[in-house]
């Protein structure tokens, strides 16, 4: 087998083990959050993870921003593909931080494991 067959046969079982362990986490978040939800749960507040959820959504915009301006520079589709990633990943955090703050500011239980449910639903990432 060439060299080139050698490196797309690895590339495309990397591709496909990636793929594989992200539905073996999609599903267990699922399970996660329909079992909290089911039997009621409260999950702790999580200060760190407000913290960083919020920090993400400061960061993230401007990472997106300057991605989107060396891939405009370079002519890189790849890294321009990148920065929309990063850009869903904002919107990913917004949810989270949403779900963390309603669990800790009004106590509303199930908004954790929802945002979970939503984020695990999210199909673009």
């Amino acid at each position: 087998m060439s060299t080139s067959r050698n490196a797309r046969a690895s590339s495309s079982a990397h591709c496909e083990s990636s793929v594989s362990r992200f539905l073996l986490l999609a599903a267990y978040v699922a399970f996660d959050a329909g079992k909290v939800l089911l039997q009621r749960e409260a999950p702790e507040e999580s200060m760190v993870g407000i913290v960083l959820a919020a920090v993400s959504l400061v960061v993230m915009p401007l990472l997106v921003s300057a991605k989107r301006r060396v891939a405009r520079g370079i002519g890189s589709k790849a890294l321009e593909a990148d920065a929309t990633q990063t850009a869903i990943c904002t919107y990913l955090s917004a949810i989270l931080l949403g779900g963390l703050l309603l669990n800790a500011t009004l106590g509303w239980w199930w908004a954790d494991p929802v945002a979970a449910l939503i984020i695990g639903a999210d199909h673009r990432s």
